[in-house]
């Protein structure tokens, strides 16, 4: 009996043992990473996005009532926010925010003392803290970091023209932030997400500080934010103690703070997801911002409408730009596991600088009053100026109420007054523009690396989160 065994020679052999190296290189070498898809946002992003700005409207329209009130409240919640949104996710707890904020508006509307009022006033400060903040975490969830500038330069927009329109409707229509938190409640309603996290961790890790842009920034987020609350607060005084505003025409002339800080915000956002550069920007901005500080310390009772329009417009201008790239440059370094405690963290940081925005500068004029007050021939006069009267006083019917030379007299203390009120803020500015030369630019990711955000009808839900969350950028990884 004979038996054939089947023997593979030639070409047949080479072509096995090419196949067998080329199955062994396959499973030797990595695979190559697939490149994120670009961010192309859809109708469904913007109709969060139109949420995301309604909410931020509402928000910022209560911030003309007892605003040091309001202030105070937002401050105390934020880091607990940001928290709870890694806790029980984005949507529930926006809800939550919202539904706040409208209890506060509907205790506020309905106020029947002041008492009742205030304490309206508590709850909605608490609520548009965590709406505020909030927004902010659902924006990075759903924007690459490159790319998020131009998306946080619209909801500034909506921010900021709230903060105009509030003077002006805020107070004759106490039911408008209440129908708006009706709204958004609605609005919010379609955004979906979920996510539960165990994990226990402090409302402000010190991981977040670890390098030293981190830290810059969040110095020189309060120094800024103070810096802009010290004008919007400070420059409604000098109109009514100096020039003999109304009330009503103190909030038309302080417009240009507030409208040309938006193309500011919008051209810097611009900048820095066209070229993933913040530093320069950052001194340009501030530069310019301090330099508005100071030109507005020259006004006096002779200062024309168009010399304090370009005064403020300067200042609008530098601090617009700035405005929108500290909450991009303060989550560069961040991994994306952390963004929401980042959020949180640089919100209130914020928020506390508009509380210090306002009692630094009330606290320099009124020592400088209690120091100029001898020249005012008045005795009455200096009575109601002395130990803190003159923020109080400072309308332009308290003025008028005096005869000359009465009159010239107080208006030359406020005059003073506000002078160094300024220059203490230029001050304040320098150090912050310093700071910034120490600031490094971070590599901005251009992909979108979160477990949250909106979900891909293509793709299913893998219920585990993203393997590259905890993932650094290379220049922070050098630096660490």
């Amino acid at each position: 009996m004979s038996t054939s065994t089947s023997t593979t020679t030639g070409p047949e052999k080479e072509q096995m043992s090419s196949g067998t190296a080329l199955v062994n290189q396959s499973r030797d070498e990595p695979q190559a990473e697939i490149a994120p898809p670009a961010f192309k946002p859809g109708f469904q992003f913007w109709t969060i996005m139109a949420g995301l700005s309604a909410t931020s409207l509402m928000a910022s329209l209560e911030n003309s009532a007892f605003a040091d009130l309001s202030s105070f409240f937002s401050a105390a919640v934020q880091p607990l926010f940001g928290q709870l949104c890694n806790i029980f996710g984005r949507r529930w707890l926006m809800l939550s925010a919202t539904a706040l904020f409208t209890l506060g508006s509907g205790i506020c509307g309905g106020a029947v003392n002041g008492s009742m009022l205030i304490a309206g006033r508590a709850v909605q400060g608490a609520g548009s803290g965590g709406v505020v903040m909030i927004v902010h975490v659902i924006l990075a969830d759903m924007v690459p970091l490159r790319q998020r500038g131009y998306y946080l330069a619209i909801i500034v927009t909506f921010y900021g023209l709230g903060l105009t329109l509030g003077p002006f409707i805020g107070g004759a229509m106490t039911l408008v932030p209440l129908f708006l938190g009706l709204l958004s409640l609605i609005l919010f309603a379609a955004w979906e997400t979920k996510g539960f996290s165990s994990e226990n961790t402090g409302l402000i890790p010190p991981r977040l500080f670890r390098h030293c842009t981190s830290k810059i920034v969040a110095i020189n987020t309060f120094l800024h934010w103070m810096l802009v609350y010290w004008s919007l607060y400070f420059l409604p005084i000098y109109f009514q103690s100096v020039a003999l505003y109304s009330a009503q025409k103190t909030g038309v002339s302080i417009l240009p703070m507030s409208l040309v800080a938006i193309p500011g915000s919008i051209i810097a956002a611009m900048a820095v997801s066209r070229w993933g550069r913040f530093k320069i920007i950052h001194i340009v901005g501030e530069a310019i911002f301090t330099l508005g500080s100071g030109l507005m310390s020259l006004q006096d009772e002779n200062t024309t409408v168009a010399e304090w329009a370009t005064f403020q417009s300067v200042g609008a201008i530098g601090g617009g730009i700035v405005l929108d790239t500290l909450l991009p440059a303060f989550q560069a370094p961040v991994p994306e596991s952390d963004q929401a405690a980042a959020t949180a963290t640089w919100a209130f940081i914020r928020t506390i600088g508009g509380v210090w925005g306002v009692a630094i500068p009330a606290a320099v004029m009124n020592n400088r009053v209690d120091k100029l007050v001898y020249t005012i021939s008045d005795p009455r006069a200096r009575e109601l100026l002395i130990g803190g009267g003159a923020y109080q006083h400072a309308t332009a019917d308290f003025v008028n109420s005096f005869p000359e030379p009465v009159r010239s007299e107080i208006r030359a203390v406020y005059r003073e007054a506000l002078k160094l009120v300024f220059l203490v803020a230029v001050a304040f500015g320098g150090f912050a523009c310093v700071l910034f030369f120490f600031e490094k630019d971070v590599i901005l990711r251009k992909d979108l690396e979160t477990e949250y955000g909106i979900v891909d009808s293509d793709v299913k839900e893998s219920g585990t989160a993203s393997p590259k969350r905890n993932r650094l950028p290379e220049n922070v990884k050098a630096a660490e």
